[in-house]
Formats: C-alpha cells, structure tokens, sequence
C-alpha cells in the first residue's frame, strides 16, 4: 500500500514537472497561465473546457498551462469559495449586489429541496449574477 502510494506520488510529481517544462517561449506560458486564471475565476463552472480552447487559439498561447492552471484552481475544493464570489461579482457588475448571507441561503435551499423547480429558481437567482 504505502509503495503504490509512494509511486502514484512519483508519477504526479513528474507530470507537474512535465507541465511547467514545456517547449514554448516564456511569453506564450505567461499567457495561458493568465488565460487559464482568468477561466477559472470569472467563467463558469461547466464553460472552463471551451473557453479555453476558444481564447487559447485567438491568443496563441499555451494550452497545457491554461488548462492546468484553470483546473489547479477550479477544482472541488475551492468552488465553494469560488462560485460565490462570482454570484457576488456578478449582482455588481449588473447593478444588484447580492451579500454572502443571500447566496448562501439560495444555495442552501436547492440543497435541501433538489427539484426542477427550485433548480430554476436558483438559476433565475443566481445564475444571471
């Protein structure tokens, strides 16, 4: 158990090695990893993968750093900081700022009753923001 654990560990480090030790000039890592920032913050979850296929292209730059990036900081361990500062960022950018108290209240309502119904609710909510 602790060998195969010891070996998983050597694999990921190497891969993490692999992705920062890429082939392209400096210039064109600098820009996927600020695309891939950028996706992760303020695209929403389920759009990352397109975006940055989208963006990646136009811009020219690395791909592998922009998805690595995005998904180092998206992932199911930071949505729950990330996804309502969007909601927030959203409601003030449209003119309608949301606090803390009522994300987390029309979040916690969809936990709790998991229906149609209250899915769109929550979209009318919070998924314009």
């Amino acid at each position: 158990m602790r060998l195969r654990l010891k070996q998983r560990w050597k694999k990921c480090v190497i891969y993490f090695i692999k992705l920062f030790r890429q082939e392209s000039s400096p210039e064109c890592i600098a820009r996927g990893a600020a695309l891939g920032l950028l996706a992760a913050l303020l695209i929403p979850i389920g759009l990352h993968t397109v975006t940055i296929l989208l963006l990646a292209f136009i811009f020219r730059c690395n791909k592998i750093t922009a998805f690595g990036v995005t998904f180092a900081f998206s992932n199911e361990f930071t949505i729950p900081i990330i996804y309502p500062l969007q909601c927030m960022l959203g409601g003030y950018i449209l003119c309608d700022p949301l606090t803390m108290a009522e994300v987390k209240t029309v979040l916690s309502a969809l936990y709790k009753d998991v229906s149609l119904e209250q899915l769109v609710n929550t979209g009318r909510e919070l998924g314009i923001p």
